[in-house]
């Protein structure tokens, strides 16, 4: 038997107290409300897709602590699907202690796509227009290949139909003539879009825009400036002549209470106070000894700028020295003040030298700078650099508003070579939509046609399908029965009553069951009260029609049996 052919032969679980019941290709079970029928079709669904449909109001119902509700008390639920080629699918959610329940359990057949067709159609024809047009042509029957569609596209929009439909990836010839239309449709507005923003830019053109050269010289400028800035760095920083006096005064002060305070540590040693030093140090203490000598005899005078001999008012009295010298000469000479002497003596011999050398700094520094301000230097570097940084400033900012002015311009350039070519593409794609529309439109028509021969196969006589797509010049799709079995009247009836939905949806999911060798397609809508005659026609309507079909009714169809139906009759029972 071929795949083709499958259908569930039986099932059995514990549903809604137990069901194990044979089934056929073409299935109606008969019974009461209470009877048991739902049974039947949930521990179909649970065995082969995992959920339960129509329980306690809710369309689909999954979760373990759910579903468990439809087993006995304290038992598991589980289901098993047997099809007639003897593979089973299953379902199982078990019990836990404290009332809990284990994650549900599927193990469906390898390979095997259950589809429920039905609820798909109607989905797709209640959606957008372009997906309802996209859902007719896929199912209309019609016989046209890729390269063959591509012939009846013109020549100079061949390519790009080409390209957009490889964009898309669909390989379904009358579905990718839809999705490609739709595509030239979004390219050639952005095309228009992008072309009316270039075009923005253009007419925010200033009249007068800087070249290339007023840009270099702009950046020169800014070299220039740079140059500038960094010699005013290097400048010498500004002096205080009276503050660096103040500064070497000091230090000579402490210098010489140094060498007093060596002077004595030598003698209460025993040496020769008046030894001198050698090196550096030493010749740096004489020529301060003679500063100190000029400190002490120079009357102060007027004269350019204090120095070291008129800026000091307090005077350097050199006979302090002498009287520190002399009294430390006199003091105890007793053998623990000579120990102590020359325990301190080394120390203090290097604190003079320290401060020999950190005093020579000072004065020269401080002569140094006397010598270039008396000369006529000017040495106002804060001054210098300021200037020289905001020139900088000015030279950068002078730039940066040529090089925006210029990118502006290479702006409005590049849209102003931008403006053609996307004109041309808004042309060219709203020229390729246009076209797919047209070639959609001629093949949804002559689709449209089988589409409704195909559903109107498994209506019953007296039903009469029809699908309208276009109304005057608007897209549309609306779809129902025609009144009086024709389908000339002027009225489509789009709002029907729940056995005729129940019709048509049967009718079109059969329509649009899928070619697949792998696919089981199930066919069970929602029970309707039907009258005895209706039933028995829906039944003869269906008979020959593909995947499995099973409805619930509360009566038997009257009159003959349709052929190839196996009639089950529920049994009493508290759970519908």
């Amino acid at each position: 038997m071929a795949k083709a052919d499958l259908y569930v032969a039986h099932v059995r679980g514990t549903v809604k107290g137990g069901v194990d019941v044979a089934l056929g290709p073409k299935t109606l079970i008969v019974g009461v409300n209470g009877a048991g029928k739902s049974r039947v079709v949930n521990a179909l669904e649970l065995a082969l897709s995992g959920y339960a449909s129509d329980v306690v109001g809710r369309p689909h119902m999954k979760s373990g602590s759910d579903l468990i509700a439809l087993a006995p008390p304290g038992e598991p639920l589980h289901a098993v699907a047997t099809l007639n080629d003897g593979r089973s699918s299953s379902f199982k959610v078990a019990r836990k202690p404290g009332g809990k329940t284990s994650k549900p359990a599927p193990d469906p057949i390898a390979g095997l796509h259950v589809v429920y067709p039905a609820p798909a159609v109607v989905k797709a024809l209640r959606g957008n227009v372009t997906t309802a047009r996209t859902f007719v042509l896929q199912h209309s029957g019609l016989d046209i290949t890729l390269d063959g569609l591509a012939e009846k596209i013109p020549a100079k929009l061949r390519d790009d139909f080409l390209a957009l439909r490889e964009e898309t990836g669909i390989e379904t010839p009358l579905v990718a003539l839809v999705v490609v239309r739709e595509a030239a449709k979004k390219a050639a507005k952005k095309a228009k879009d992008d072309a009316a923003a270039a075009e923005e830019i253009v007419g925010d053109a200033p009249d007068d825009t800087p070249d290339e050269a007023d840009v270099a010289a702009a950046r020169e400028a800014v070299r220039s400036a740079s140059a500038a800035y960094e010699v005013a760095l290097a400048l010498p920083e500004s002096v205080n002549l009276v503050a660096m006096h103040g500064e070497a005064v000091r230090a000579l002060e402490g210098m010489q209470r140094q060498e007093a305070e060596v002077a004595a540590l030598r003698t209460a040693a025993g040496e020769d106070p008046a030894e001198e030093g050698s090196g550096d140090a030493a010749a740096a203490r004489h020529a301060l000894h003679t500063l100190l000598t000029l400190t002490a005899t120079h009357t102060p005078a007027p004269c350019e700028g204090p120095c070291l001999l008129c800026g000091q008012t307090a005077q350097i009295d050199p006979a302090d020295y002498a009287a520190r010298a002399n009294a430390l000469a006199t003091a105890d000479h007793a053998e623990k003040r000579a120990l102590e002497a020359r325990r301190l003596l080394p120390g203090a011999k290097t604190r003079l030298e320290q401060i020999t050398a950190s005093t020579t700094k000072l004065v020269a520094a401080y002569q140094g700078a006397h010598a270039a301000q008396s000369g006529g230097t000017a040495l106002d570097r804060n001054t210098e650099v300021s200037a020289a940084y905001g020139t900088l400033s000015e030279a950068e900012e002078r730039s940066g508003e040529i090089a925006r002015a210029r990118g502006q311009a290479e702006a409005i350039e590049a849209a102003k070579a931008r403006i053609k070519p996307l004109r041309e593409r808004e042309e060219h794609m709203g020229d390729l939509a246009t076209v797919c529309g047209d070639l959609s439109d001629d093949l949804v028509k002559e689709g449209r046609e089988g589409f409704i021969a195909r559903v109107q196969r498994y209506l019953p006589e007296g039903d009469v399908f029809d699908l309208v797509l276009r109304e005057n010049k608007r897209e549309v799709c609306m779809f129902g029965f025609r009144r009086n079995g024709d389908r000339s009247d002027g009225t489509l009836h789009t709002t029907l009553s729940g056995a005729e939905w129940a019709r048509l949806t049967l009718a079109l999911g059969a329509a649009c069951i899928p070619k697949d060798d792998n696919v089981l397609a199930i066919l069970s809508p929602e029970e309707r009260a039907y009258d005895g005659s209706t039933l028995a026609a829906v039944m003869r309507a269906l008979s020959d029609a593909p995947g499995q079909v099973i409805i619930t009714s509360p009566i038997k169809p009257r009159g003959r049996k349709p052929a190839g139906w196996t009639i089950i009759e529920a049994g009493d029972s508290d759970e519908g």
